[in-house]
């Protein structure tokens, strides 16, 4: 009789990157994790918050890169700080 050991390796996403002018919050790095990116006051992702979740995959890689946050020309139709909250 043969026993054999079967030894499973978690599977984790590495710590997902960093961005300029930004910052992002993250409960674990296993699959399905979430990483939530957010800007600066007075930045903004591009395209309205496309880009910022990322979640980890089954593979240990994260679905896509972050967005970068761009300079926000505020124009006064937004209480300054209220800005970052629309775009999140």
């Amino acid at each position: 009789m043969f026993i054999t050991t079967i030894y499973f390796k978690e599977i984790m996403c590495e710590s997902p990157r960093t961005i300029k002018h930004g910052n992002y919050e993250l409960t674990n790095y296993r699959p399905r994790a979430v990483a939530i990116y957010r800007c600066n006051e007075g930045y903004i992702p591009p395209k309205f918050g496309l880009g910022s979740i990322i979640i980890c995959r089954d593979n240990g890689t994260w679905d896509r890169n972050p967005a970068e946050c761009k300079f926000f020309a505020f124009n006064g139709y937004l209480p300054k700080d209220e800005v970052n909250k629309v775009f999140v």
